[in-house]
């Protein structure tokens, strides 16, 4: 079988046009491709067949035929569709022979005889050359396992093919436009909520990256299209989703100050200030979640006084119009922890919402516990 011209897609159809010269020869053509001859489902379709096609065709035949059971008019490709655009008189016109059982369409009609474009007529098994073959699309969106906020750039692929292991993937080459919902365009860090490209090597991949935000609940769908217009009768396939990951996100950082030389003998206390900046208050910690260690593991507590309450006070101590955090420490309790000669230690603490945060020396600065 040949394939006349190069293939276009609409919703979830590939069309081309197949050889005649007779019904029954176009549309064993169209079984060979792995559809029917076209199934017209309403106005738009036809309407659209005679557009795309008004550059190809003159008249083609579409899979609606009364060969079975005469004024039964079925269509090939076994779907019930009700919608018919006969030309005037038709079907069945006083001119017409008993075996006026197949359907042809006008596309390029300059005839009065014949009418508007896209009308219908029945005619014989033979004479018209060309049909017009509908060849169903199959879609699938691989998304990636769990999108996550914050967690780098990830990779969709759109994968499209029409067709028989014969004819190999009529899909090929053709363009497709995507959308994607159940996020905003300020949840995205990279790509975008529309696009376009080409099926190659029977796929299309995208890419995306998220923002590490406060929404909850959302989903990363992808919707794929025949047209720019992204309508519904231009979709292919359903939406694809799934949930996105809310991610951790990054502590909040900030500076540590502490005496320049830590007498790990001393069996008093080491005094600790946690600078507030714009960026972090330092009312709004958890003394509860403080720690202070050398690597994230074996935190040292704060000291706390006969009470219980922990050790801390909030003073402005560089004077810069920000409230700081002073905090004292068990200085035996970090020897058990600090190896001889470490110059670096961090504190570690949390807001009451959970909000990580960190504080470790500024850059340069160097505190020697021995």
């Amino acid at each position: 079988m040949d394939v006349l011209m190069a293939t276009v897609i609409r919703g979830n159809s590939l069309y081309t046009i197949v050889e005649g010269p007779s019904w029954t020869e176009a549309e064993a053509n169209s079984v060979a491709l792995g559809g029917h001859l076209v199934t017209i489902e309403d106005e738009a379709e036809n309407t659209w067949l005679a557009k795309v096609f008004r550059n190809d065709v003159y008249n083609a035949y579409i899979g609606l035929n009364d060969e079975a059971v005469e004024g039964e008019w079925r269509w090939s490709s076994g779907i019930n569709s009700s919608f018919f655009n006969w030309n005037s008189n038709e079907p069945n016109n006083p001119g017409d022979t008993a075996t006026s059982d197949y359907v042809l369409i006008h596309i390029l009609s300059s005839h009065e005889w014949y009418g508007a474009n896209g009308t219908w007529n029945d005619g014989e098994n033979y004479g018209v050359n060309k049909g017009i073959s509908e060849i169903p699309l199959t879609l699938s969106i691989d998304l990636p396992g769990t999108p996550t906020e914050g967690a780098g750039e990830f990779t969709t692929s759109i994968n499209l093919s029409a067709g028989t292991e014969a004819t190999g993937n009529l899909a090929e080459g053709a363009t497709v436009y995507w959308s994607i919902t159940g996020i905003d365009a300020d949840d995205l860090a990279s790509g975008a909520l529309t696009g376009s490209g080409t099926i190659t090597d029977g796929k299309l991949d995208i890419q995306h990256s998220l923002v590490q935000d406060d929404d909850k609940g959302e989903f990363f769908e992808v919707s794929v299209f025949s047209d720019e217009s992204r309508t519904s009768e231009h979709q292919i396939g359903t939406i694809a989703s799934v949930a996105i990951e809310e991610g951790t996100p990054d502590p909040i950082t900030g500076i540590l100050d502490l005496p320049g030389k830590v007498n790990l003998k001393n069996k008093g206390v080491t005094p600790f200030t946690l600078y507030g900046s714009d960026e972090i208050d330092v009312s709004k910690i958890d003394l509860a979640t403080l720690g202070f260690g050398f690597d994230g593991d074996n935190l040292v507590a704060p000291s706390t006084k006969k009470n219980g309450s922990i050790h801390a006070a909030f003073e402005d101590v560089n004077q810069d119009g920000v409230l700081d955090l002073s905090v004292k420490v068990d200085t035996s309790s970090l020897a058990s922890s600090a190896p001889n000669g470490t110059t670096q230690i961090n504190a570690f603490g949390q807001y009451a919402d959970g909000t990580e945060l960190i504080f470790g020396l500024a850059a340069g600065d160097s505190v020697l516990f021995a």
